[in-house]
């Protein structure tokens, strides 16, 4: 099967090599920045094979994807999990939660000592 594709072909110029990269896109992108300017367009011409079926690449592209956000889903487990070992090792007496600041022995805690 003979494909005609247009590509256009963008230049930036990329501050990290100090050097222009080259892309391609489907579209011009020169309207976006980040794409840098449109550097020309070319039309081209190639043969794909008759019985050329994309749906396996696809499928084997997306298990890759549910691979990774297993892999990034049980590293977060494990950090969760390991908050919990953190808290689990925390002292904590009888249920009777205590903090370190001073009370003041003139306020009673009713209403009518507020000083204002």
């Amino acid at each position: 099967m003979k494909v005609v594709q247009t590509i256009y072909l963008h230049c930036k110029k990329d501050p990290c090599i100090d050097d222009y990269i080259w892309n391609s896109f489907t579209s011009d992108m020169s309207k976006h920045e980040v794409f840098g300017v449109l550097a020309g367009v070319q039309e081209i011409t190639f043969e794909v094979p008759n019985d050329f079926n994309p749906i396996p690449g696809q499928i084997a592209v997306l298990n890759q994807e549910i691979s990774l956000i297993r892999a990034k889903t049980e590293k977060k487990i494990e950090q969760v999990k390991d908050q919990i070992a953190a808290l689990q090792q925390l002292p904590f007496l009888d249920g009777a939660v205590t903090t370190s600041a001073p009370k003041d022995p003139t306020f009673s805690g009713a209403d009518n000592d507020i000083p204002f």
